[in-house]
């Protein structure tokens, strides 16, 4: 009976298996935590963004559309 290396470490310990499977698992579904946060970053920042435009004075929103206008003419 010919066993290869990693059968036979998993007859020694059994738990290495358990391991492994909660690594892959790991594996799988990591990307989609990373890919998570960025959108919860991404919101965060956004609704700070927004909350200080509304907290603004009237004054204050005309400069930030006037900025964002400027800045939208440099673009295109």
């Amino acid at each position: 009976m010919n066993l290869s290396d990693e059968e036979l470490i998993d007859m020694a310990d059994p738990s290495l298996d358990a391991k492994r499977a909660r690594d892959k698992w790991n594996d799988e579904w990591g990307w989609i935590w990373i890919l998570l946060g960025f959108i919860l970053l991404f919101l965060w920042i956004d609704g700070s963004v927004r909350e200080s435009y509304n907290n603004a004075s009237s004054e204050e929103q005309e400069i930030m559309r006037e900025e964002f206008k400027i800045y939208e003419d440099e673009r295109y």
